[in-house]
């Protein structure tokens, strides 16, 4: 026994018919107020690097690979590590209230410190341009752990760690990304 009979078929025909044309409805007006995902920044997390990519609209800009260095105590950022478009380098800013002679030095695991010279301080910091040449990218990408190490004014060396938890994970998203911009 039939318990909707051939009227009621057709209401609920009628009924989903409906609803398809006003969410149909709905969904078109509505598009133009969601954000274009062309026209967004994007900040991606991966542990302790992040992945920023400017909107796509803007063709002159490209991602990068970022990690900002805070002191253990007080949560401050003391510097910061960003990949860019400036073709493989990873550059380093640090504060002002350095030594800029001795330049910079890189050790990655407790292993050899390499020593890397500054090349300007701007309006943000100190900064020393490092290679990121395919032996690097490897090497942080095998690394736990990362110190930076540059003199004070008062001459004493400072070590500040550096985590690479992350790093590969981000350092593929960034390739991705920078493609993108290409």
């Amino acid at each position: 026994m039939n318990m909707m009979g051939s009227g009621g078929l057709a209401r609920y025909a009628a009924v989903a018919l409906l609803g398809i044309l006003v969410g149909g409805l709905l969904g078109w007006v509505g598009h133009d107020f969601a954000p274009k995902p062309s026209n967004v920044m994007t900040t991606t997390f991966f542990e302790d690097w992040r992945v920023i990519c400017p909107p796509l609209r803007q063709a002159d800009s490209s991602c990068q690979l970022r990690q900002d260095l805070l002191n253990a105590r007080s949560r401050a950022e003391v510097a910061h590590l960003v990949m860019g478009a400036g073709g493989p380098v990873l550059t380093a800013t640090l504060p002002y209230d350095i030594l800029i002679q001795p330049g910079l030095g890189l050790s990655l695991d407790g292993g050899k410190v390499q020593v890397f010279p500054f090349q300007t301080c701007d309006g943000t910091g100190c900064v020393a341009r490092i290679p990121a040449d395919e032996a690097l990218r490897k090497a942080l990408r095998a690394a736990k752990q990362g110190r930076l190490l540059f003199a004070g004014l008062d001459k004493k060396v400072i070590a500040l760690p550096f985590s690479l938890r992350g790093f590969s994970e981000a350092e593929a998203a960034f390739a991705a990304g920078a493609r993108r911009y290409k």
